[in-house]
């Protein structure tokens, strides 16, 4: 069976330092226990808070509790490896947290080692003595077997990269559920992609987004457009084997509502690669364990889905704040190093609003290929963007007098022609007939645009990046 050596070549290489203690951050205990049954001698013990402590020296029900496991392992430590599962929540006790580092000292140099599966981070009694591994997701390889072995399954590079970022325990329901569900292939894929967007946002701080934008629905981003096309061919495998340049991500700033977030999405279209949303504020909301935790785990799904695109939001929301020794200053810098250490056929797409609030080293060149601004769309944009969205209301833009909504939304962004369109199809069918041009311009005389609203916020940013970033447009702010 094929397998991803990520965690294992840690744990081994934990053994080999003479290790007594590795933690180990994930949640997938049948792949874990079968990872770490080839590598001791010695056959793999478990303990739990229902079975106790085996296979040990004779039954021990009486370890049942991990107080009393860790009391045993002190006293009769074993040259194998001893699973800990489910020891997290029994660690809120300061005796158990000190028999932990015992056990993990008696193990030191002995040829074994105790493993905890845990989501959170070890406590500070054991930080010294732990080693560090993260059960990152399954591999291609993994899922092509798993793929191989369920009946009626056809093992496609598609389903392959469906199933990719999943557990192998999440893949094989998400597979089996599909399969389930009949269809042809595409169905299957399709089913999967579901499940897969569904697990993913209940795990925590990663979104998986589906396929949906493409560059014919980016309306004004000509220069961002044109950039995108001519780097499709160099973000694959085959790229990285010739030694091309492969590109690393993007930073889109700009107004709100001016299609940054549309330019990520309908990157993961062009480049057929799957799209991954991180969630700044979930990562520090603590609901998911540490920031550098929730952060981590998020980044091994990605890594484990590449060719993979991360679309990280609002990145100044989460790296604007950071003070010396706090969680913002941690991440800040697990992220800097990432950027520069993270696979290739990962591409990052991070959006901004008030890159003013970024520091400086995020906008060091070799961190991004380019930095886009996204600027209150021209005349030209406008027109691109209402055809859009009226061809998206199920309208013909042959039908409607473009040059006067051009000119009734003069310094709106696209998100706000967008919203006219919405509340002009509202109204007319509110009284039961289609919309018109006169439906459209009543609801934009209706609203107050952002461009009014903030207009000091983006008059200074527009000034700051004249000669900062490259228009998204191809033109320069007026």
């Amino acid at each position: 069976m094929g397998t991803h050596v990520g965690h294992v070549a840690e744990i081994s290489a934990a053994l080999r330092s003479g290790r007594g203690l590795v933690w180990v951050h994930g949640d997938d205990e049948d792949r874990l226990a079968r990872s770490l049954e080839g590598l001791c001698e010695a056959p793999l013990a478990r303990w739990d808070c229902l079975r106790g402590l085996a296979p040990a020296q004779g039954a021990d029900v009486e370890a049942a509790s991990l107080l009393a496991a860790l009391r045993r392992l002190i006293d009769q430590p074993r040259a194998g490896l001893t699973l800990l599962l489910g020891a997290e929540p029994h660690l809120g006790e300061a005796a158990a947290r000190w028999a932990l580092r015992e056990a993990a000292a008696a193990h030191e140099g002995c040829g074994g080692a105790l493993v905890v599966l845990a989501e959170g981070e070890p406590p500070a009694e054991v930080e010294d003595r732990a080693a560090r591994a993260i059960l990152r997701p399954p591999s291609r390889a993994e899922l092509a077997d798993l793929v191989a072995g369920e009946e009626g399954a056809e093992p496609s590079p598609e389903l392959i990269s469906a199933l990719a970022g999943l557990s192998l325990r999440d893949a094989r329901h998400a597979l089996r559920g599909a399969l389930a569900a009949g269809g042809e292939p595409g169905d299957v894929v399709e089913a999967v992609l579901r499940e897969k967007a569904a697990r993913i946002r209940r795990a925590g701080v990663l979104e998986f987004v589906p396929p949906g934008w493409t560059l014919e629905e980016l309306g004004g981003l000509d220069a961002l457009v044109e950039w995108l096309g001519k780097r499709r061919d160099l973000f694959s495998t085959e790229a990285l084997e010739q030694g091309l340049p492969v590109p690393r991500g993007i930073l889109l700033m700009g107004v709100s509502g001016c299609g940054k977030s549309s330019a990520a999405k309908a990157t993961s279209t062009l480049w057929n690669a799957p799209l991954f949303r991180l969630d700044l504020n979930l990562v520090f909301s603590g609901l998911f364990g540490t920031p550098e935790a929730a952060f981590h785990r998020a980044l091994s799904v990605v890594e484990s889905a590449a060719p993979a695109v991360l679309w990280v939001d609002e990145l100044e929301n989460g790296l604007s704040a950071a003070t010396e020794g706090s969680s913002q200053q941690h991440l800040f810098s697990a992220f800097l190093t990432w950027m520069q250490e993270k696979p290739a056929l990962v591409f990052v797409a991070a959006t901004a609003n008030r890159v003013d609030l970024l520091p400086p080293e995020v906008l060091r060149r070799g961190r991004f290929d380019q930095v886009f601004f996204c600027d209150l769309p021209d005349a030209e944009a406008r027109r691109e963007i209402a055809q859009i969205h009226l061809r998206r209301a199920g309208a013909d833009p042959a039908a409607f007098d473009l040059d006067f909504i051009v000119t009734d939304t003069e310094a709106w962004t696209g998100a706000e022609i967008e919203q006219a369109i919405v509340e002009a199809r509202i109204d007319a069918r509110a009284e039961g007939r289609d919309f018109t041009t006169e439906d459209v311009c009543r609801a934009a005389d209706a609203l107050v645009p952002l461009s009014r609203t903030m207009f000091e916020q983006i008059r200074d940013l527009r000034e700051w990046s004249r000669h900062r970033a490259t228009p998204a447009s191809g033109r320069r702010p007026q």
